[in-house]
C-alpha cells in the first residue's frame, strides 16, 4: 500500500510534534526538583540529608533518564536517531543529524540524502 505525499508529510509533522513535546518534558526535572526539594525540606523529611544535596541528586537522576529517553528518538523521515549523528551526538540540535530534517518541519518536502559514517 502506497502512502501519498500529503499523508506522509502529515505523519512526519505529527511525529515531529511528539519529538518537540518530549524535548520540552526533558526540562521538567530542572524546574520540579528545586520546588520538590524545598517542599520536602520544609516538611522536615530531610533532617539528616541537606536539601541541597537531595536537589542535586534528583536533578541529575531525572536529567540523565530524560536525556537518554529524548536522545534515542527516531527521525520520522530517515528513521535514524534524531540527536545522534554518524560521528557525534548533540542533544540540543534542532535538526536531524542524519538527514537534516528540521524540528519545526520547514523542510519536510525537500529532497534529502542520508549522511554516511
Amino acid at each position: 500500500m502506497q502512502v501519498s505525499d500529503s499523508e506522509q508529510i502529515t505523519q512526519i509533522a505529527e511525529h515531529l510534534a511528539m519529538l518537540r513535546r518530549r524535548r520540552r518534558l526533558a526540562h521538567v526535572p530542572f524546574i520540579a526538583a528545586p520546588v520538590l526539594g524545598f517542599a520536602l525540606s520544609r516538611l522536615g523529611v530531610f533532617d539528616r540529608l541537606p536539601s541541597l544535596v537531595f536537589d542535586a541528586l534528583l536533578v541529575v537522576g531525572f536529567a540523565c533518564i530524560l536525556i537518554f529517553w529524548v536522545s534515542h528518538l527516531k527521525c520520522p523521515r530517515c528513521n535514524h536517531e534524531f540527536h545522534m549523528g554518524p560521528r557525534y551526538r548533540n542533544d540540543f540540535t534542532r535538526s536531524c543529524l542524519w538527514c537534516g530534517l528540521r524540528l519545526n518541519g520547514q523542510n519536510v518536502g525537500e529532497p534529502f540524502t542520508i549522511k554516511t559514517r
